[in-house]
């Protein structure tokens, strides 16, 4: 009777210690929070930044799913990239991670094959001259009549000109965002440069121009690429691509 009283004691006593040592795997880490992206190095570089976890040994740094840096600091709550991709951080202590922060998406925004129709034959609802990029960063196409406030550029005489420029029925007004381009072309540089701008780019087919687009006051940067140019109806395809962070001048193989 002893013994098997001291065999169930035994047992008990494996079950408690299992059960503690569990709990202590399992244990909560804290997150490290919000997750901020600020843009330095003059529009080529991006600071993310998290908040410090008390309990954590680092940080681990991922670009999609996959960790792609360690952070052995606990204290260092910031990191320098210039990839587009989308970020997140974890926290790490031993083989115990956190959850993650919310992830910070630095690709642009691509719209492929936008047709604007020369002013000087068209600009109509149905044979739209203008182009502009909406909050979302999508590249849509308007008549230039009635749309001062979303035209960014249009189409004339085979020539792609900011609206500041524009002499028609919609001319740019100050409250109205604006499009800068620079003649130059870019491959497959993912950095834009816009100054000096110009007033406008011939639609020359597979040319790509870095733009900025100017909306109250802020800076925002992308690129425009001439897909086709079609004599007989009058029109040119674009593609084109905005990064959505401000001032961040880093658009990478979008509409290349």
């Amino acid at each position: 009777m002893r013994k098997v009283l001291y065999s169930g004691l035994l047992i008990t006593g494996l079950i408690v210690l299992g059960a503690c040592s569990t709990t202590e795997e399992n244990q909560y880490l804290e997150s490290p929070g919000t997750l901020t992206a600020t843009v330095v190095n003059n529009g080529y570089a991006v600071k993310l930044q998290w908040d410090a976890v008390a309990d954590a040994d680092g940080y681990y740094l991922y670009q999609g799913n996959v960790a792609v840096d360690t952070i052995e600091d606990k204290d260092s709550t910031a990191i320098v990239v210039t990839v587009n991709d989308i970020y997140k951080v974890r926290a790490y202590k031993g083989d115990l991670l956190s959850d993650p922060t919310n992830p910070v998406d630095l690709r642009p925004v691509q719209t492929d094959n936008v047709v604007l129709y020369d002013a000087l034959a068209y600009s109509d609802t149905t044979h739209p001259s203008g182009a502009g990029w909406d909050n979302n960063g999508n590249l849509l196409v308007y008549p230039l009549t009635g749309h001062c406030d979303v035209v960014d550029m249009f189409y004339v005489n085979g020539l792609i000109k900011g609206i500041q420029e524009s002499t028609s029925s919609c001319p740019n007004s100050p409250d109205s965002t604006f499009f800068e381009i620079a003649n130059v072309r870019y491959e497959d540089l993912d950095s834009i440069v816009v100054e000096p701008a110009v007033g406008s780019v011939p639609a020359t087919v597979n040319a790509v121009y870095a733009a900025k687009v100017v909306a109250g006051g802020h800076d925002y940067y992308g690129k425009i690429k001439v897909v086709s140019v079609n004599n007989t109806e009058h029109s040119v395809t674009l593609s084109g691509a905005l990064q959505l962070l401000e001032g961040y001048k880093r658009v990478g193989n979008a509409a290349k």
